[in-house]
């Protein structure tokens, strides 16, 4: 069951509203550069309806009716239905202004659904998407499409890190831990890393080493995480690339 963030303690700031609306803001901008791969993502199911649809009209004009065709002609117009609602399901989820909420979550749960909205994204620049789940449930309590926001954030960076790296290499690995106490959840790419003079203030707002970066990513994938109550960082791997991950309390529920 969601339930809205509880009331701050007397003394203290509630930051729910600004980091709603903050939020809000950054999951537009990073979702406006997914635009492309929403139209690639719907154009695939809606052809297949165009196509079954087409298939089913020449069929009863052809006054030779199969109901057996006819009746596959219309599932498969079915499926490629709802293929496309998915589709738009999840992107509106990631644009409706909102404010946070709380519930027990499954983080797994929250890997999928960030690695299908930038899924197409990812192919289109050559880049293979691996996912290491636990077989078990990893709960945390959370609002879910803020930690998308933070999963999102963290995989397009992945993916802009390896545009210039052999094809062999462009592979990011997402990865869910359990311990006692903590959920953690990693991205490991094997890009071009991070250069040693933005590695004290990669968090920090407007801390960017993209031509076209504004730096407040990462700077509000930090202010969710903490407001989940975890921490997140970053580190060059020895082998080349870049790990970044985040760990959350674990419910109790766990």
């Amino acid at each position: 069951m969601r339930r809205a963030l509880p009331a701050p303690r007397a003394g203290t700031k509630d930051r729910s509203t600004p980091l709603a609306a903050v939020a809000h803001v950054e999951r537009q901008l990073a979702m406006g550069q997914l635009a492309a791969v929403l139209t690639h993502e719907l154009s695939q199911p809606l052809g297949s309806i165009l196509h079954s649809a087409e298939a089913a009209c020449r069929l009863l004009a052809s006054n030779q009716l199969d109901v057996d065709e006819l009746r596959e002609l219309v599932q498969e117009i079915h499926r490629a239905d709802l293929r496309a609602v998915e589709v738009v399901r999840r992107h509106r989820a990631m644009l409706v202004r909102r404010e946070l909420e709380w519930r027990t979550l499954d983080v797994n749960a929250v890997v999928r659904e960030s690695l299908a909205l930038v899924a197409e994204h990812a192919a289109a620049h050559g880049v293979r998407l691996d996912a290491r789940l636990r077989a078990s449930a990893c709960l945390v309590s959370g609002d879910d499409i803020l930690l998308q926001q933070v999963l999102v954030n963290l995989l397009m960076n992945a993916v802009d890190a390896m545009m210039q790296a052999p094809a062999e290499c462009r592979r990011a690995v997402v990865a869910c831990a359990r311990r006692e106490r903590t959920v953690s959840v990693s991205v490991h790419d094997l890009g071009r890393g991070i250069a040693p003079e933005m590695l004290p203030r990669l968090f920090q707002p407007f801390a960017s080493d993209k031509r076209d970066g504004m730096g407040l990513g990462l700077s509000i994938a930090r202010t969710i995480v903490e407001a989940h109550g975890g921490a997140i960082d970053a580190k060059n791997n020895g082998e080349g690339g870049a790990t970044f991950w985040f760990t959350l309390p674990a419910s109790p529920s766990s």
